[in-house]
């Protein structure tokens, strides 16, 4: 429980601007979810093994963080990727755009319309608690 309490600090804080429980099908729905249900995009890193990307993720959060506060962060993480204003997921050779995604978009209903912050600046995404 140590790990949700630190990212609760880091909520109150302000370190975290969204986060996400991902599930059965990954990082990779979480992710997506969380980037087209804002209408924003996201361009997941090099290195992300596609076996940890699309595995099961239970009890994993995803967190959008500013930029500048990832080195700030309470928690333990693993930076996965960049939120961009594209409305494009890229991860790979693979680019998505929001007009692909709509129908995901429509099945997460956890996101949209929730969230009305406006984002100016970029922000990493990280996940894992310890």
């Amino acid at each position: 429980m140590a790990g949700y309490d630190k990212l609760h600090e880091d909520i109150k804080a302000g370190r975290v601007i969204s986060a996400y429980a991902a599930e059965a099908n990954g990082i990779a729905e979480a992710v997506s979810k969380m980037a087209f249900g804002n209408h924003l995009g996201v361009k997941i890193e090099h290195n992300v093994d596609p076996r940890d990307f699309f595995a099961a993720a239970w009890g994993d959060i995803v967190c959008e963080v500013p930029a500048d506060q990832v080195g700030n962060l309470a928690i333990t993480y693993t930076v996965i990727g960049e939120v961009t204003g594209d409305g494009v997921f890229h991860y790979g050779n693979t680019e998505i755009t929001m007009d692909e995604g709509s129908y995901m978009e429509m099945e997460s209903v956890q996101i949209k319309g929730v969230d009305s912050t406006i984002r100016t600046t970029r922000a990493r995404i990280a996940a894992r608690l310890a």
